[in-house]
């Protein structure tokens, strides 16, 4: 399963559909020169996050990696410290 997670985000940012992927570091030996911007939602699988984005160095400079979930503690067990929280509009100002 985590082979095939990597493949698919490899395909999307390389543009290739017959990705061959054997080992683990592939993602990281592909990309770590290449400025990326991933965006990954509604993410509940801390397996899923590392798998796709282990650390930062994995990608290249100025890349950016934007996950949203709701399980803050599925970021501090990433060591993801630079969280913003989206604060939802009451329902009167929601309903304007």
């Amino acid at each position: 399963m985590k082979l095939s997670w990597q493949k698919e985000l490899l395909s999307e940012i390389l543009g290739q559909k017959d990705i061959k992927i054997e080992h683990f570091g592939v993602v990281e030996q592909r990309l770590n020169h290449k400025k990326v911007l991933i965006l990954l939602d509604d993410v509940d699988n801390l397996e899923f996050l590392k798998t796709l984005v282990g650390k930062a160095e994995w990608f290249g400079s100025g890349s950016r990696i934007i996950v949203i979930t709701q399980d803050r503690q599925l970021l501090k067990a990433h060591e993801i410290d630079l969280v913003y929280e989206v604060k939802l509009p009451s329902q009167g100002l929601a309903l304007r």
